[in-house]
C-alpha cells in the first residue's frame, strides 16, 4: 500500500513515517521544511522526502494519505491568525479535495484544541467543538 504523509519531517509526521515504513508500506514524506526537525529521522528509516508545501504541489500518488503537515503553536496563532487559517484550514481543504479527486483515504492529524474547556472526560469525538484560540479553529476537520 501508499501512503504520503504531508508533514512528514516534523514531529508527528516523521514518526508515523517511520511506523507506516516500518510495517511494509511504501511511504513518502512531504514537507516544506519551514519548521521541520526530523529530516534525519526519515533518512534513518530510509522515507523518501519530497520539499513542497501542501497548500501548492501536488501529493505523490497513493492509497491513503496522512495529513499532519500544519502550524501548531496556540500562542503564536493570536499573532499571526491569517497565517494559520491559511496554512491550517486551506491546506486541509487542498489536501482533502486531492484525496477525493484520486480516491485516496484521508486521515487528518486534528488537535484537542478544536474542543476548547472540556465539557467531559473522557473527550470523544461527539463532543461539542468549541476552540479558544485560532488554532484550534484552524485544525477543525
Amino acid at each position: 500500500m501508499r501512503a504520503v504523509a504531508t508533514g512528514g519531517a516534523g514531529f508527528v509526521g516523521s514518526h508515523v513515517a517511520a511506523y507506516l515504513a516500518e510495517r511494509g508500506f511504501s511511504v513518502v514524506a512531504v514537507d516544506n521544511l519551514e519548521r521541520a526537525s526530523a529530516v534525519r529521522r526519515l533518512e534513518e528509516v530510509g522515507v523518501p522526502l519530497v520539499v513542497g508545501d501542501v497548500r501548492s504541489v501536488d501529493l505523490p500518488p497513493a492509497d491513503a494519505v496522512v495529513h499532519a503537515a500544519a502550524y501548531i503553536n496556540v500562542e503564536e496563532s493570536w499573532e499571526r491568525p491569517y497565517d494559520y487559517m491559511w496554512n491550517n484550514a486551506a491546506a486541509t481543504a487542498r489536501v482533502a479535495k486531492q484525496c477525493a479527486d484520486r480516491g485516496a483515504r484521508l486521515i487528518y492529524i486534528s488537535s484537542a484544541a478544536v474542543y476548547g474547556e472540556p465539557q467531559r472526560l473522557p473527550i470523544d469525538e461527539g463532543h461539542p467543538a468549541r476552540p479558544l484560540s485560532p488554532y484550534g479553529l484552524s485544525k477543525q476537520p
